[in-house]
């Protein structure tokens, strides 16, 4: 019975002051990852993203501490997590690069390791600037998003392809 016992007694390995402040650097590193994120970002950034990336990096510290050591910990979250479905479209791939970058920052923080996510963050932010500011500098950067709803009964196509064929290089309908 005390085999029981122990076993459903977790030892407190960490204080709650250690838990807060990976909280709270979690938080201000992916409020850097936002940073760098808007200034790169070619169009106005919708704020649901941005905001989702603040609460991921967050979440998967928590995520780690809670895991710590345990395998049966990190299968069960597994499972309790795989009943979640994204079905969002991210139209922008660097979109799905920066959510990597804050689930990874969070991982390291969560997992004990402030100096990697100090130095990934500031590093990996500073490698994205420079690429922002090559393609700034030398790169064809004429690429645009159009949108347009159509009624579905009739073909518009005509209505738009002489436009489209005068003055567009490359489209690409999504």
């Amino acid at each position: 019975m005390n085999t029981l016992f122990e076993f459903l007694t977790i030892p407190p390995l960490i204080t709650l002051g250690t838990d807060a402040l990976r909280l709270l650097l979690s938080f201000a590193l992916s409020i850097f990852i936002v940073n760098i994120y808007q200034w790169t970002h070619a169009k106005v950034p919708q704020k649901s993203f941005t905001d989702t990336l603040i609460i991921l990096c967050m979440l998967i510290s928590v995520v780690m501490v809670i895991i710590g050591d345990s395998i049966a910990r990190a299968f069960s979250l597994v499972g309790a997590l795989s009943i979640i479905r994204f079905r969002t479209a991210i139209q922008d791939p660097r979109d799905i690069g920066f959510v990597f970058y804050a689930l990874a920052v969070g991982m390291a923080v969560g997992a004990g390791n402030p100096s990697v996510a100090i130095l990934a963050t500031f590093l990996i932010g500073i490698i994205i600037l420079c690429i922002y500011h090559w393609h700034q500098r030398f790169g064809n950067d004429n690429e645009f998003s159009l949108e347009f709803c159509l009624p579905p009964d009739r073909n518009f196509e005509n209505v738009y392809r002489s436009v489209f064929d005068k003055h567009l290089i490359y489209e690409r309908l999504l």
